[in-house]
């Protein structure tokens, strides 16, 4: 773009000399250029260098920002208060979903949110992410898929009370056979790295849980047996080691396959037993077979046969 002479001297610009460059590089640099300037100075700036560079005029730009009324400060932290007052309440949990954005229009200082709409419009990560820890702290499983609104979310709290939705509780977990059962989902059991495990699903991916892991976990929680699960320890409903926690209880033929333990390399084995000197591989060698009788002195041996 040209300055004014005032700032620049005559016969000075502070423009690249393009006219070394090929064209292909020329067109990348004015796409460069133009994409900096309709960000920070709009369609004038784009105008104006357009008109400096004519062989920057059959550039098109399509630019559409992103521009939204953010949420006030505090509300991801009132939703999940209110979620937390449904487990804790059942009048709450009784309230309409207009009688709740009324009041969380009032907290939050705001009339904003639409009583008859706000609650079916979808959550932000964000915002589920604390909703989901109210419902962990109430031992209650939370599926994110299923609670995309807080309309949602409140069926979904209304089922945990009424006894709908196991609950993250020791009796919720147990075992048939090759399956894991952990409130009312499913786990196959699978044989990996010399461990059974199960596979569960976090942020949208599959996480191995080996069992042995799993039942040390909710051992320090402090569910031993008799303290949560009558008669029945923790420890024998998930496996109690990695190694055999399930060897007896897969019926036949139904056996995760077993996956090869990784080979070891020279130098592991070289760490696990030190290298033979030569005197001890000598020593190590098989006996010959014992000699025949002396043949004596002056006597040709084959006479002997």
């Amino acid at each position: 773009m040209t300055l004014s002479p005032a700032l620049v001297p005559q016969g000075i610009s502070h423009s690249p000399d393009l006219s070394a460059m090929p064209k292909a590089d020329r067109i990348k640099h004015h796409i460069r250029q133009l994409r900096t300037i309709a960000l920070h100075q709009g369609i004038d700036g784009v105008k104006a260098y357009k008109a400096e560079n004519p062989e920057a005029a059959s550039l098109r730009i399509q630019s559409s920002p992103t521009i939204y009324d953010p949420k006030p400060p505090g509300y991801p932290d009132a939703l999940a208060s209110l979620v937390a007052g449904w487990f804790a309440s059942d009048t709450a949990l009784r309230s309409t979903n207009r009688d709740d954005v009324a009041r969380l229009n009032t907290r939050l200082g705001t009339d904003r949110f639409d009583p008859d709409r706000h609650f079916s419009k979808p959550l932000s990560k964000s915002v589920l992410n604390r909703i989901e820890a109210v419902f962990v702290a109430n031992g209650v499983q939370f599926d994110r898929a299923a609670c995309s609104t807080m309309g949602k979310v409140r069926r979904a709290a209304m089922q945990a009370k009424s006894g709908g939705q196991a609950t993250a509780t020791p009796q919720a977990i147990s075992r048939q056979g090759a399956t894991v059962t952990i409130g009312q989902a499913s786990f196959p059991v699978e044989h990996h790295g010399g461990h059974y495990c199960i596979r569960v699903a976090v942020a949208g991916k599959r996480v191995r849980v080996r069992l042995d892991a799993l039942a040390e976990v909710i051992s320090l929680a402090g569910f031993q047996s008799g303290a949560g699960v009558p008669d029945t320890p923790i420890r024998s409903i998930v496996g109690d080691s990695a190694q055999n926690g399930l060897a007896d209880t897969i019926p036949p033929g139904t056996r995760p396959k077993t996956e090869k333990p990784p080979r070891q390399s020279p130098e592991d084995l070289a760490q696990d037993e030190p290298p033979l000197s030569l005197s001890d591989r000598i020593r190590r060698l098989p006996r010959a077979n014992p000699r025949g009788p002396a043949i004596p002195d002056g006597q040709d041996p084959l006479a002997l046969i």
